[in-house]
């Protein structure tokens, strides 16, 4: 796990926006990111008044130091005029750190692995091995420039897969180094893992003792 402090970028956007975006995010050279598809809630009728042709949006999550938070944010938002109406809409959010001297103030964490196509099932499988009751994935594709691979002339960029899963902090230590181990998140571009505290939850329930 990296000890500098981060913090996690979101933003939500239009699909031309999101292209935009990811050239800018090269020239940037950031850290590695994920990309998912979404589409908006907003009523059919409220379209036109927002500025908006289409609903789909596609949601950009990527990690940055804490002290380029703020400046990333109102880079994005110059970037992409997010002061309109219909826009968009990006913010930050903190990453908990993880280490011996953590204080467990929170009965959950949420842990976000982002890994390479195929690879999701394995973590999920890994984290129940260490006592976790499962998780979401969500597929995605990447927005790091180092793994780009080229056919034919063309930029493919890599597909990604992204496991959520809700953990009791007494079992984030063991999960954390677990899934680090067997997946070598310590090494370069073999994949994210961070934490995020849980204020509180709704519909999580203990697995039934074999």
């Amino acid at each position: 796990m990296n000890n500098i402090p981060m913090q996690k970028l979101t933003l939500i956007i239009s699909e031309s926006q999101s292209k935009k975006y990811h050239h800018h995010l090269k020239e940037l050279n950031l850290i590695d990111g994920i990309t998912l598809i979404g589409r908006g809630t907003v009523s059919i009728k409220w379209l036109h008044v927002l500025g908006l042709t289409s609903q789909k949006r596609e949601i950009i999550q990527f990690l940055v130091p804490e002290a380029k938070g703020e400046e990333l944010l109102k880079d994005s938002s110059d970037l992409l005029q997010l002061e309109k109406p219909g826009q968009g809409i990006a913010f930050i959010s903190p990453i908990e750190p993880y280490g011996p001297t953590q204080k467990d103030t929170y009965m959950f964490k949420k842990m976000t692995v982002i890994v390479d196509r195929g690879l999701a099932e394995d973590v999920i499988d890994v984290a129940k091995e260490c006592g976790v009751t499962g998780g979401t994935i969500v597929h995605g594709r990447g927005t790091g420039t180092r793994e780009e691979e080229k056919l034919f002339g063309f930029e493919i960029e890599p597909e990604k897969e992204l496991v959520i899963m809700l953990i009791p902090t007494t079992l984030v230590s063991l999960v954390t180094e677990t899934l680090t181990k067997t997946f070598h998140f310590d090494t370069p571009n073999k994949g994210i893992l961070y934490l995020e505290p849980v204020l509180e939850t709704r519909g999580l329930f203990e697995a039934p003792e074999r």
